[in-house]
């Protein structure tokens, strides 16, 4: 190269055939590979300030072209295209103890990272216009625990982000999700005894948040909020106490074009004038109480009655019969005489939906009417998936509890008695 003196190098008089523009090129990217950028280091290999001014122009000249490009794309993108953002959430706040045999996990303090993408509906469904045109995300958290014992959670998911309300430059968002989480240390008997929370290291997540959203910038957004995480493997394998984080949650977004995004429309909805009647069937697994034991089965049968009151929700009420095999090893567990019903638990509940197209997210509070032994208390709860996939058949996920302490998962089928 021109920048070595000697050796065999070429000299400078048999370089002048290169132009000065390659000439300076050269150096510098000898600099940049020495990865110096001393004086010293200029001298030695007889660059000048000068040339390595010239390199660096020729370089942002290459660069800044295609960027350009890319923005006025962006720009030209107009205004009726759906918004997207993507962007990091720093999390900070603590884990709440919902059980006393886990107090001791509660050690500190704890701070997370989120990083995310989200885009907006189209708007060709009405439900998009419905919910003021929400957006459909997914993220990827990592979560050192506030607990040796505990360790760390890498997370995967997707959520929904609706808007609430809307303003020139501040919208209130609500974001509900779900995913797929790793934990790094699980409960064992011998090496890890003092997480009695989790026993698996593959858990699902539920994220709920309320997020403000303040446009500082055409481009750039700044967000802040509170979120609830939940980890849990629906006490397919026990102990599974669960996990619930409480955070505040700040960061910023960017979004690549300046649109506002699809504006929402009235769209027309009317109210069906009876009741939808319903019949669910599910099934599942629960571990025995004891640590460490057999896995059983559970069902669950339900009638419900259903009114829609607007397009994006509805209410109802109904009963259900819940078979669990791990009660009657329960029951001898606490001494109580056990018979041929034990396995059998019948409640009454209430029910709430909303609506997203063909999915709905249920929630379900309800009490036992008949409830030998009263192992797990009398009100019990529900909370999942709906989708359906045609007039009269939908399929069912969720997840059965008793306040915070997860009961098991149910998956089953919904059947629509008359037709809507």
């Amino acid at each position: 190269m021109v920048c070595f003196r000697s050796h065999g190098h070429f000299s400078r008089r048999s370089s002048m055939m290169l132009s000065k523009r390659s000439k300076a090129a050269s150096r510098a990217s000898m600099i940049l590979i020495l990865g110096k950028n001393t004086l010293s280091e200029w001298r030695r290999t007889g660059c000048s300030m000068g040339e390595i001014l010239t390199f660096v122009a020729m370089m942002l000249k290459r660069l800044l072209v295609p960027f350009c490009m890319l923005w006025i794309f962006s720009v030209s993108a107009g205004e009726n295209v759906p918004r997207q953002e993507a962007g990091v959430n720093w999390h900070g706040g603590f884990l709440y103890a919902h059980h006393p045999d886990m107090r001791h996990l509660v050690q500190k303090h704890f701070s997370s990272v989120e990083v995310y993408y989200h885009r907006q509906f189209s708007g060709k469904k009405d439900w998009h216009h419905h919910y003021q045109m929400p957006s459909w995300g997914l993220a990827a958290m990592f979560m050192p625990f506030p607990s040796d014992a505990l360790g760390n959670a890498f997370a995967g998911f997707t959520y929904y982000y609706l808007p609430v309300a809307n303003g020139e430059r501040f919208s209130l968002n609500y974001k509900l999700g779900a995913g797929m989480a790793m934990l790094s240390n699980r409960f064992d008997r011998v090496e890890n005894n003092r997480n009695n929370a989790i026993s698996t290291r593959a858990n699902v997540l539920l994220q709920m948040a309320v997020d403000g959203r303040l446009q500082v910038h055409r481009q750039l957004a700044f967000h802040i909020g509170v979120a609830m995480t939940h980890f849990s493997n629906g006490a397919v394998r026990k102990p599974n106490l669960g996990l619930n984080f409480f955070t505040a949650q700040a960061g910023l977004s960017y979004a690549p074009s300046v649109d506002r995004g699809i504006d929402s429309e009235q769209r027309y909805f009317v109210k069906p004038a009876r009741w939808n009647m319903s019949l669910f069937a599910g099934v599942g697994v629960k571990q025995e109480m004891t640590r460490q034991g057999d896995v059983r089965p559970a069902a669950t049968v339900q009638g419900l009655a259903e009114r829609r009151i607007s397009p994006k929700f509805s209410y109802g009420m109904g009963a259900e019969i819940n078979g669990n095999a791990n009660l009657e090893i329960a029951h001898r567990e606490k001494e109580i005489e056990t018979n041929a019903l034990t396995p059998y638990r019948a409640g009454l509940l209430a029910s709430a939906a909303f609506h997203f197209g063909r999915m709905a997210i249920l929630a379900q509070a309800g009490g036992y009417v008949f409830n030998p032994g009263n192992v797990d208390g009398v009100v019990f709860n529900r909370f999942g998936l709906r989708h359906d996939i045609s007039d009269r058949w939908k399929v069912n996920l969720t997840l059965r509890t008793h306040f915070a302490k997860a009961d098991h998962f149910e998956l089953g089928m919904v059947y629509q008695i008359n037709r809507p």
